[in-house]
């Protein structure tokens, strides 16, 4: 395995973690021999959570499945002190991932219809009240139980649309506000021993964009996927690295606050994804200047993403 020796009784959450880039995040800790508390809305069948627990079987590690509607604050409330009633020793890692408008960004591509005052009202709400405000409340009860015992680690899933619009004003803005929260949560949580931080995975090949291919919309095809997608297990390898290297005190602080890119992240531990490939990240400059002959490592710095955000396409 790629990640090394096995990292024994380490316990994480993964919300959201039936499909896509939760799912292979939870596949990739599984591999490190993590046991994973994993959440979903479906116990049963494909794409469910005894689908998702038996992943994480597979790959080697252990998957406790929770039924949890994260839009439900009492379910999520619930979530959490039946999994730290299990976990007395505590939980290392907490992946806040559960995201609810993939499908409605389909829609979306399929009509034309993206313009807020063209959608419902309740729009922003329907995207961004599990992914933001859920996140939120897992991180307050995560903290709760992990500040006293002075470590873990909670990791955001987001995306360069917190930089940059894409699809959607409520899209880009709930991403927007999510990276702004892993900041000020690593500010709060600063000299406490828990650690908060971001993940960018780039163009993952999840079942949504597999779709989304098929169909040709965003532009994007079957070829282009294959050729420069990501696989959500490269994001599950990514994350168990970097947990690991957290378990560090003072790596978790120099990471705390910060955004990382999943293949940043796999240039850094030395990952590829199941077909012993390594895309890059969005911010490469061999990638963004199309000169494979600069070094991997170079990447456009975050001041300049900074000041280049909010950048709009043209009409």
């Amino acid at each position: 395995m790629q990640q090394g020796a096995r990292a024994a009784q380490r316990v994480a959450v993964v919300t959201g973690a039936t499909k896509g880039i939760g799912l292979g995040i939870a596949r990739g800790l599984g591999e490190a021999g993590w046991r994973v508390h994993v959440t979903g809305r479906t116990a049963t069948g494909p794409g469910s959570l005894d689908a998702a627990v038996a992943a994480i079987q597979a790959a080697g590690g252990e998957g406790v499945a929770h039924v949890v509607d994260h839009s439900d604050s009492t379910a999520v409330s619930s979530l959490f002190e039946r999994v730290f009633a299990a976990e007395t020793d505590g939980v290392d890692l907490l992946v806040n991932n559960c995201y609810p408008s993939v499908s409605s960004l389909g829609d979306t591509l399929r009509t034309g219809v993206s313009k807020f005052w063209q959608l419902p009202p309740s729009a922003y709400a329907d995207t961004n009240d599990v992914g933001v405000t859920a996140h939120y409340e897992a991180s307050v009860h995560y903290a709760r139980e992990m500040v006293p015992r002075g470590r873990g680690t909670i990791v955001m899933v987001s995306s360069p649309g917190g930089l940059f619009y894409f699809f959607t004003a409520a899209y880009s803005t709930g991403k927007a506000a999510l990276d702004r929260l892993t900041t000020d949560l690593a500010h709060e949580l600063r000299g406490t021993g828990v650690g908060c931080l971001g993940l960018y995975p780039g163009l993952v090949a999840t079942e949504k964009f597999q779709e989304f291919a098929e169909e040709g919309l965003w532009n994007l095809s079957q070829q282009k996927l294959e050729k420069a997608g990501e696989t959500p297990l490269y994001s599950g390898r990514a994350v168990a690295a970097l947990a690991a290297d957290c378990a560090d005190p003072a790596r978790q602080r120099a990471f705390s606050g910060t955004v990382q890119w999943t293949g940043e992240l796999a240039l850094r531990y030395g990952l590829t994804d199941e077909r012993g490939r390594r895309p890059l990240s969005g911010r490469t400059l061999s990638v963004l200047l199309g000169a494979r002959w600069l070094p991997d490592s170079w990447v456009v710095p975050w001041w300049v993403l900074r000041l280049m955000s909010p950048r709009y396409p043209k009409e």
